[in-house]
């Protein structure tokens, strides 16, 4: 069955990437330059058939202008990257979208709230995500008792 989704997420990249990391990012986010030959080590490119990922603006390309965001930047003052994607048909379910996310962690300068990933069928249950040493961590917006590992399951 497939899911609808909505991804809103924004953060703070660290500057010292390494040049496959950063062709990575302008072309999976950006939808600039090519996915290099060396791809990052991430779970996110060896469980994903790399052939079928393609750019954020690729997927998005019949959208119109404003309807969604996808934004990677360093500058001399300030770095980041934002994403707010609207609701989608995926018939990969949301999962495979938060493997995405689990890899953009890897990037982030510190500890912090990410953003959030809602699905339509339960208007009611949004996930929080946050990056906890550079990892995946979500907690349900109606237990907001835990935050779990994106990877393990594992409570922190």
């Amino acid at each position: 069955m497939a899911n609808y989704y909505k991804l809103n997420i924004s953060f703070s990249v660290r500057k010292d990437l390494q040049l496959n990391e950063f062709s990575a990012l302008s072309h999976l986010v950006n939808g600039a330059g090519d996915m290099p030959e060396n791809l990052p080590d991430h779970e996110f490119f060896y469980k994903e058939n790399v052939k079928n990922i393609v750019s954020i603006p690729y997927v998005y390309r019949d959208f119109t202008f404003g309807e969604y965001s996808s934004s990677f930047w360093i500058a001399e003052m300030s770095q980041g990257i934002t994403i707010l994607l609207p609701g989608i048909k995926d018939s990969e379910g949301w999962y495979q979208k938060l493997k995405f996310v689990d890899w953009l962690c890897t990037f982030c300068i510190k500890d912090c709230f990410l953003g959030y990933i809602s699905q339509e069928y339960d208007e009611y249950s949004v996930s929080l995500l946050y990056s906890v040493k550079r990892k995946l961590y979500f907690k349900n917006s109606k237990d907001l008792k835990y935050l779990n590992s994106f990877s393990t399951g594992e409570p922190l």
